[in-house]
């Protein structure tokens, strides 16, 4: 069972295992089995989207389809039903190869005796090579070399034949492996047939290096796009031949050696006739296992140099009754000497069309919201880079929000169980925003920036008509209502639709939700003092800022250390500020917030040597090799700089407000040189981020990239470590006190001569 498959068995065994745990009854065990169904409708569904040709290259409105068929799976009593539903699912995209087929056939018709291959000849010397079944070249040792024989037996013929129409007991794509064997081996054999040599036709597929976000820019450098895989070389020699042989097939075990076989028709070497009407066109099969069937999707497709698209046959005969009709018309091919004239072929289109605009009003329907559900979980299936890090299987969730998002009673409790399930993640990266998730949770917020210390939702910064009021309002004051709500409550609903990474990165972003609110609103804010004073305030919502810090960008302090803020310092500061600090015997980095891009600039300024700062991964999808998870890897780099290295003492302040580029900064830092960080754990977010557009107008953000420190070391979900813990309390916060910075200083003092 293949990687892909053994995933979605986890899924099917765990509802069994939790209908049995209870002792269900018939009803819920049909339950469960309709849940089932559309764990595996899901899967396929996103497995056709990422692979399928059609879907990069034809206006076809796949999600409608998944809804009308999510319809039809829900009122299938019967596997011989539910099957039926798929296939009007996979109708969509026109193509007949992509189809279901009976598994329990494809298995039995593996145990079935190998058909030998013969050669005949007819009176006018032409050779007729039947393989109605190619494991009989494959399955025992010594028949590999009959094929050969039988090749440089037919060149006295006049014409040869070959017969490729495969024994219809044997699922043509299930047995890929087999298949693949054949094709292999007649590509070297055909250099006894063919005296030219020739190249195969090329196939093109579709790749995804990452989850490209539509219509958003990303510093990921993710994308999508098509890549055509050239066809490998065959045949030559220069013995006597026949004439151009004439192959006849039809689609039993073909689709590994359409390639071949085209490639022969596009050199003017072979002519190919087609016994019945073709549903395979060159591209390759991929086979998907599931209890009731088995799906069949094609990955690929015959690209020619010309841009043509696809493998069409010189003559397509039906073979009608017990009369041979496709025999019939490859024998007069043969004896004319000529090659059949070739069918033109479509041409691939230069440009993709347009996307179809989604129907967001459709959105409120139970099938419309299990298409979103389903674009969700297969987007952070295949994209998401930290699954490995999650407590959680993102297979088993499925199952589980299946029946909660059917359950949603209207707009809201919909949008908040997809922001739910995002929590899963992890990742502090990920927000789920929506207008009606804006409205739940507000959009304006007071001008006051709250923080959770000593368990207690404390002010440490005020602008605007917050500072205006205080004396009314002091840092340090705590919040122990918000809108009449008590802050404990608020803090725990809030946090039940946050992802975050860390414990610490979820203090974070529920304090900087908790002040929200409509627009034009007031705050009504229940405050306690530290002599236990109650009161309270009421502050206007709506004024953008930042409580300011009132160390300058970068300054040489009283002790004589350097310091940088990196969160205001910019790229047309850095040489002034290197300057400034040059002969201080410390520099302190405070990287207590977001900085400003400065990361490669600056480790060059501190490295004496080249090293490796961050290392990078990203999942990357061929359609072709789907079922063998494909990993683009490379790192960043630190080049000293040519004006030569600080050399006093570095140290980093940090906290959970380092998030992302602050945490790259560093591992830049770290990589170039000997640092000393000092504060608390950072967020633990780090890799680029992309974004998916949800049915119903629900975005959901989320790290691209899995990033590790230089050395291989995980970051995401533990964040940079500090070598000194320094945290502020209530009291440094109302007396005014930096304790962090405090706290580097007094480690330098005593640290340095």
């Amino acid at each position: 069972m293949s990687a892909l498959a053994n995933g979605w068995w986890r899924t099917a065994l765990l509802i069994v295992a939790c209908s049995c745990s209870v002792g269900a009854s018939a009803e819920s065990v049909t339950a469960s089995a309709r849940v089932q169904r559309l764990v595996e409708l899901c899967q396929l569904w996103g497995t056709v989207k990422w692979v399928h040709p059609q879907l990069a290259s034809a206006q076809i409105d796949w999600d409608d389809a998944l809804a009308r068929t999510i319809a039809k799976v829900d009122v299938a009593t019967s596997d011989t039903q539910y099957r039926a539903a798929v296939d009007e699912l996979l109708a969509v995209l026109n193509d007949p190869a992509t189809r279901t087929v009976d598994s329990r056939a494809a298995l039995s018709a593996r145990s079935v005796d190998p058909i030998p291959a013969s050669i005949r000849w007819t009176g006018d010397r032409i050779a007729l090579l039947t393989v109605p079944d190619p494991n009989y070249f494959i399955a025992v040792t010594g028949r590999i070399e009959l094929l050969a024989r039988m090749f440089d037996e037919a060149r006295r013929a006049r014409a040869a034949i070959l017969d490729l129409r495969g024994n219809p007991r044997v699922d043509p794509v299930t047995d890929r492996v087999l298949n693949q064997a054949f094709a292999g081996l007649l590509r070297e054999s055909l250099a006894g047939l063919v005296g030219a040599k020739f190249t195969e036709s090329s196939i093109r597929y579709r790749v995804h290096s990452g989850f490209a976000p539509g219509g958003d820019a990303s510093s990921g450098g993710y994308f999508s796009a098509f890549v055509s895989r050239e066809g490998t070389s065959a045949g030559g020699g220069d013995s006597a031949r026949p004439g151009p042989p004439v192959f006849i097939l039809t689609d039993a075990n073909v689709s590994h050696l359409l390639p071949l076989l085209d490639g022969l028709q596009t050199a003017g070497l072979a002519s190919v006739i087609h016994s019945g009407e073709p549903t395979f066109d060159g591209g390759p099969m991929l086979p998907l296992s599931f209890p009731e069937f088995t799906a069949l999707v094609r990955v690929g497709e015959l690209i020619h140099a010309d841009g043509s698209l696809g493998f069409h046959p010189d003559l397509v005969q039906p073979a009608l009754g017990r009369v041979d009709g496709a025999m019939e018309a490859v024998l007069t091919a043969a004896r004319s000497g000529r090659l059949l004239a070739r069918p033109p072929r479509p041409t691939a289109s230069s440009t993709s069309p347009p996307a179809l605009p989604r129907r967001q009003d459709a959105y409120a329907t139970r099938e419309y919201r299990l298409v979103a559900l389903f674009e969700f979980w297969n987007t952070i299936h295949w994209f998401f880079p930290y699954q490995q890090l999650m407590d959680r299987s993102w297979n088993d969730l499925l199952a589980e929000y299946i029946p909660r998002i059917e359950a949603a009673r209207d707009a809201l409790e919909y949008h908040l169980t997809i922001a739910e399930l995002a929590t899963h993640l992890q990742d502090s990266h990920v927000v789920v925003s929506s207008p009606v998730l804006d409205d739940y949770v507000g959009r304006h917020v007071a001008p006051l920036r709250v923080k959770l210390v000593e368990n207690a939702t404390v002010i440490v910064g005020m602008w605007g008509a917050a500072a205006r009021q205080k004396r009314t309002l002091q840092i340090g004051d705590a919040i122990v209502s918000i809108d009449g709500e008590p802050v404990e409550v608020r803090r725990s609903r809030l946090a039940r639709y946050l992802p975050a990474s860390t414990p610490q990165a979820l203090h974070r972003k529920v304090d900087r939700a908790l002040l929200l609110g409509p627009p034009g609103s007031v705050a009504v804010l229940g405050v306690e003092r530290r002599d236990g004073t109650k009161f309270v305030a009421r502050v206007p919502r709506g004024e953008v800022g930042e409580p300011a810090r009132q160390t300058p960008s970068y300054a040489v302090l009283e002790q004589g250390y350097g310091y940088f803020d990196l969160t205001r310092l910019g790229p047309q500061e850095l040489d002034r500020a290197f300057a400034a600090v040059r002969d201080t015997p410390a520099l302190i980095l405070d990287m207590r917030g977001y900085p400003r891009g400065i990361f490669f600039e600056l480790a060059a300024r501190l490295a004496t040597k080249p090293a490796v700062a961050a290392r990078f991964e990203r999942p990357e999808l061929h359609a072709i090799e789907f079922q063998t998870p494909i990993a683009r890897k490379f790192t960043q780099s630190i080049v000293p700089d040519a004006r030569g290295a600080y050399r006093g003492k570095v140290v980093m302040l940090i906290n959970e407000d380092a998030i992302s580029q602050s945490e790259h900064t560093a591992l830049f830092v770290e990589a170039a040189t000997d640092v000393t960080f000092i504060g608390s754990p950072t967020n633990g977010a780090n890799g680029d981020v992309t974004s998916v557009a949800l049915p119903g107008g629900i975005d959901v953000r989320f790290s691209g990239h899995d990033v590790r420190h230089g050395d291989g070391r995980q970051l995401q979900r533990m964040g940079i470590q500090p070598h000194i813990v320094a945290t502020p309390t209530l009291a440094g916060i109302r007396s005014g006190r930096d304790e962090v910075l405090d706290r580097a200083i007094e480690f330098l003092k005593a640290s340095l001569p």
